[in-house]
């Protein structure tokens, strides 16, 4: 029987969070910071000063805005459009009071209008050295993967998001779908190629969940893991590439809609054990051709000569989703003294990225 094909879309979250945990693992080493497991890295008697290590979601999403001079959050607000006045708050009280790269000068949870965001020390020494470092890592591909196959990316994605006839943004998760699904059409701007990956999966994703209750990214990775059978829980990492909390995250969401259940191992045995209910084994059929529908409409509506170009691309990066050898791994786990050296490698990379709330890693940790 000939291997089912990868979809589009896990493609492209196993290389947007390649990409991402590689640019993590480099700002990790530059810059002082501070994490439960593994304290702070900053001068000693300033190892509280040190910032939360947070991943490149989070420059992606806000630091990149915040000139060293600072900015009204108004202004602000007009640069991270996508987001609405509590998720700007939100995100400025956590990058903040929180985890300190930003110091405001009103308002403490950052929701006055005419505040102003101020990076913090911390948070000028992050803008350094973020603001070269995907340029860095793109050049690292280009070394590694060829500069052909990343230019043939990068083209691909380019004429895909093009087409799309709507602003996207071009960083995961921390968006309001009302209000991207509201924005004015306008000609899409040049962006970084994380950016542009997030635009491919966000386009994707948009078009998945007007058809589809459940999340993509609990259809992509835990759902779709379960679609297998029975499997003990704590298996579900290795198989999605997520960390535990965000599997257990997942669980709790097909558990709440009775797609899941969670028991004791029927066979003995301590483990717990994860199903598909009923409706479970429903709606991953119905996601799994949902899936392979969207890609169909978006062959008729972009054109099939485009669709082919940005999977022969995807797929000379991305390689095989269960080679843990595969070319996305190379650029990983470079550094044993990083905080995701201590942890086991996992099987895969997450099918559809999922941002951890304590830092917006992509994988959920």
């Amino acid at each position: 029987m000939d291997a089912v094909p990868e979809p589009l879309s896990s493609q492209l979250s196993r290389t947007l969070v390649a990409f991402t945990i590689e640019a993590d693992d480099e700002f990790e080493q530059r810059v002082p910071h501070r994490t439960t497991n593994h304290g702070s890295t900053a001068e000693p008697g300033r190892e509280r000063e040190a910032p939360w290590l947070v991943s490149l979601l989070m420059w992606s999403a806000c630091i990149r805005f915040i000139p060293a001079e600072g900015v009204s959050v108004r202004s602000f607000a007009r640069s991270a459009w996508w987001l609405t006045p509590k998720g700007i708050s939100t995100t400025l009280r956590r990058m903040g009071g929180w985890w300190g790269y930003l110091a405001l000068d009103r308002a403490e949870d950052g929701a006055a209008a005419d505040g102003v965001v101020l990076l913090s020390a911390g948070g000028r020494q992050a803008r350094q050295v973020w603001e070269p470092l995907v340029e860095e890592i793109e050049q690292r591909w280009c070394q590694r993967h060829g500069k052909a196959q990343v230019g043939a990316l990068r083209s691909a994605l380019e004429h895909l998001v093009g087409q799309f006839g709507r602003p996207l943004p071009d960083c995961l998760r921390l968006y309001d779908t009302d209000l991207v699904r509201r924005a004015p059409s306008q000609p899409q701007t040049a962006t970084s190629l994380p950016g542009l990956l997030s635009q491919a999966i966000l386009g994707f994703e948009l078009d998945f969940e007007a058809a589809c209750p459940v999340p993509l990214a609990v259809c992509g990775n835990v759902l779709r893991a379960l679609g297998d059978g029975p499997m003990p829980v704590t298996s579900l990492a290795m198989r999605t590439g997520l960390a535990k909390d965000g599997v257990e995250g997942h669980l709790r969401n097909l558990q709440r809609r009775k797609l899941a259940a969670v028991g004791p191992n029927p066979d003995g045995g301590r483990l717990r054990v994860a199903t598909l209910t009923r409706a479970g084994v429903q709606r991953h059929r119905q996601a799994t051709e949902l899936t392979v529908g969207i890609e169909d409409q978006w062959r008729r509506r972009y054109g099939q000569r485009s669709l082919g170009a940005l999977a022969d691309a995807l797929t000379q990066i991305a390689g095989q989703p269960e080679d843990p050898h595969g070319p996305l791994w190379g650029g990983l786990y470079r550094y044993p003294d990083g905080w995701r050296s201590s942890l086991p490698r996992p099987g895969t990379l997450p099918h559809h990225p999922v941002a951890s709330a304590g830092g917006g890693y992509l994988d959920g940790a």
